[in-house]
């Protein structure tokens, strides 16, 4: 995100929906460089194991925690005027593959 306001707010239930949003100033309306560089700060994690999907505004990541425990996280990323929005699993848990897919299709189609 560029410089300036950051707004983080917190979307989550008792079903294991958790959501965290950023919408900062956008240094770029081009959401393939957005969404690059989102890739790159993911492949440098130090638990990143790989790319399970990607879509256009996004992807999908698996996180490996020792031995053969495994979590997914994503990023959803998108430009509002002159505001980037960037959306990811929130901190509460390690979430499954199913999970996360949900909650990037309950972003997807309501956008």
């Amino acid at each position: 995100m560029g410089a300036g306001s950051l707004t983080d707010v917190n979307i989550h239930n008792n079903d294991g929906y958790d959501i965290q949003v950023f919408v900062g100033n956008a240094f770029t309306s081009a959401n393939t460089k957005l969404k690059q560089q989102k890739k790159d700060q993911v492949i440098e994690l130090s638990d990143f194991s790989k790319i399970v999907e990607e879509f256009d505004s996004g992807f999908i990541f698996e996180k490996k925690h020792g031995g053969e425990a495994r979590s997914y996280d994503f990023f959803v990323i998108m430009t509002l005027s002159d505001k980037e929005i960037s959306f990811q699993g929130g901190n509460s848990k390690n979430f499954t593959e199913t999970e996360v897919k949900k909650m990037v299709k309950s972003i997807l189609d309501g956008y």
